[in-house]
């Protein structure tokens, strides 16, 4: 309220009028901010969650070499005769091998006849496929075909006279068929049983003085029993 003898009256009417009109302003901006809600926060996107790694595949060695001994006979007389056995086989599919095979230095059986006694030796080497599975664990059944060579080693002697000794050899091709089964070992070991059939060409024919008395390699049945280990 102005006061009546106040100077320049309308002056400082106006100035008054402006302040309440800003006090008032002031008053409901202050009001309309209270009143207004608080923002709601959003839930933000989880962040994608990676695949679990898968777990790595047992490694199974491609190389292996096996040892053991083979037991040999034909099926006309000569025989059986023991002979160590060697293989290193590598495995370029999960179910296909190629072996390499070698057995020599074996006992020598010996052929008795009324005019004269033959020891033979036999030694022979092998290139071939195996179908056999390549896994560290069970027991599997394995299937092979090979070819090489065949020697044989004759050493006669004669009972009568006059009393003379004879020695010969000879180099054959040699076709070998298998069959048998695979055990695996703790540690990349195994034990492999199979049974061989062999065909030489030419096969051997022994002969004390005029009649054959055995022959090799037409055909020969063989049993191996080898331990491998996967390198």
């Amino acid at each position: 309220m102005l006061e009546p003898n106040a100077e320049n009256a309308a002056a400082t009417l106006a100035i008054r009028a402006i302040e309440v009109l800003r006090s008032s302003f002031l008053a409901i901006e202050l009001s309309g901010s209270r009143e207004r809600p608080p923002p709601v926060a959003r839930p933000s996107a989880a962040a994608p969650t990676s695949a679990p790694a898968a777990a790595p595949a047992a490694h199974v060695a491609r190389w292996a070499l096996e040892a053991g001994a083979t037991a040999l006979t034909s099926f006309d007389g000569v025989g059986p005769a023991l002979l160590p056995l060697l293989r290193v086989d590598w495995a370029f599919r999960s179910w296909l091998s190629l072996q390499a095979t070698g057995a020599a230095f074996g006992t020598r059986p010996r052929l008795e006849a009324p005019a004269g006694s033959v020891q033979v030796a036999q030694a022979f080497g092998l290139l071939g496929l195996c179908v056999c599975a390549l896994a560290n664990t069970g027991l599997h059944p394995l299937f092979s075909v090979s070819a090489g060579a065949l020697h044989t080693a004759l050493d006669g002697s004669s009972t009568g006279a006059p009393n003379v000794g004879h020695q010969t050899d000879q180099w054959a091709f040699l076709l070998d068929a298998s069959v048998g089964a695979r055990l695996s070992l703790p540690a990349r070991f195994y034990v492999a049983l199979a049974s061989h059939v062999q065909f030489a060409a030419p096969y051997v024919a022994i002969h004390v003085l005029e009649p054959v008395v055995a022959t090799t390699g037409h055909p020969n049945l063989l049993f191996a029993l080898t331990v491998g280990a996967r390198l």
